[in-house]
C-alpha cells in the first residue's frame, strides 16, 4: 500500500466538490490522448527527486529507503496532471516537503486520502 497524491495545474472549480469531479474527468480525458507532460509537473519531479530521489534511480541496496512506492517518477505525468505514491512509512517526513513545493510552483495538490484539496 501507499500513500497517493495528485497535482494539477490551474485552474481548478473552487469548489472542492467539483474539483475532485474535474481531476477525474480530465484524467480520463489525459488518458485517450498524447499530451505531452506539462511543464510545470515537470519542475515538481525535478525538485521532489532532488531532495527524495527516485525509486528507479537509487541502487538496490537503497531503494527500501526510498520515499517513493514506484518509478519512474517522470512516468506518472499525463498532460497536465500527475499521480505520484510515497510508502506510508516516509508520510511524515515527505509530505509537508511535497506540499511546500507544489505550492511554491503554483500548483494544485489533492490529498485523497485526507480528502483536502491546497490550492496555491
Amino acid at each position: 500500500m501507499s500513500y497517493s497524491l495528485m497535482f494539477s495545474v490551474l485552474p481548478i472549480p473552487e469548489s472542492d466538490e467539483e474539483a475532485w469531479d474535474e481531476f477525474d474527468e480530465r484524467e480520463e480525458k489525459n488518458e485517450d490522448s498524447e499530451k505531452e507532460p506539462h511543464h510545470q509537473l515537470k519542475e515538481l519531479i525535478e525538485k521532489l527527486t532532488a531532495k527524495y530521489p527516485c525509486i528507479s534511480t537509487l541502487p538496490d541496496e537503497k531503494i527500501d529507503d526510498g520515499v517513493w512506492a514506484d518509478g519512474p517518477l517522470s512516468n506518472n505525468i499525463v498532460g497536465d496532471l500527475a499521480v505520484l505514491a510515497i510508502v506510508f512509512s516516509k508520510v511524515d517526513e515527505a509530505l509537508p516537503f511535497i506540499k511546500k513545493t507544489t505550492k511554491e510552483l503554483g500548483l494544485v495538490f489533492y490529498d485523497p486520502q485526507e480528502e483536502s484539496i491546497i490550492r496555491p
